[in-house]
C-alpha cells in the first residue's frame, strides 16, 4: 500500500513539473508573439497566421480569405503633430483589439 502511494506521489510530482514547464513555454511563446504595451499580436504572429491561412485557402475549395491593413502613422492629424497622432492611435488600438482576433501591431519593418 505504501509503495503504491509513493509511486502515485512521484507521478504527481512529475506531472506538476511538466505542467510548470508547459506554463513557462507558453509564457515565452506569448512574449515572443505579443506586444507587452498594447496586448496586440506582433508581426511574427501575423506572418505565421497568414502562412497558415494561405495554405488553407489553397487546400480548401471555396475557402475565402480577406486581410485588412491599417497604418496608424498614416492617420490624418492636423499639422502632423506626433503627440496628437500617438493619442489618436492610443484610442484606435483598443478598438482594433476588440474588433477581431486578427489585430496585429507591426513596426520597424521596411
Amino acid at each position: 500500500m505504501i509503495d503504491r502511494r509513493e509511486r502515485a506521489d512521484r507521478k504527481l510530482a512529475r506531472l506538476s513539473e511538466t505542467n510548470g514547464q508547459l506554463r513557462e513555454q507558453e509564457s515565452f511563446w506569448r512574449s515572443a508573439h505579443q506586444e507587452a504595451l498594447t496586448g496586440l499580436w506582433n508581426c511574427r504572429y501575423a506572418d505565421a497566421g497568414l502562412a497558415e491561412e494561405l495554405g488553407r485557402a489553397h487546400r480548401v475549395p471555396g475557402y475565402r480569405l480577406s486581410v485588412q491593413i491599417a497604418d496608424r502613422v498614416a492617420l490624418p492629424v492636423p499639422h502632423r503633430r506626433p503627440r496628437c497622432r500617438r493619442q489618436l492611435g492610443d484610442r484606435v488600438v483598443p478598438g482594433a483589439r476588440r474588433e477581431g482576433g486578427g489585430a496585429v501591431r507591426g513596426g520597424g519593418r521596411g
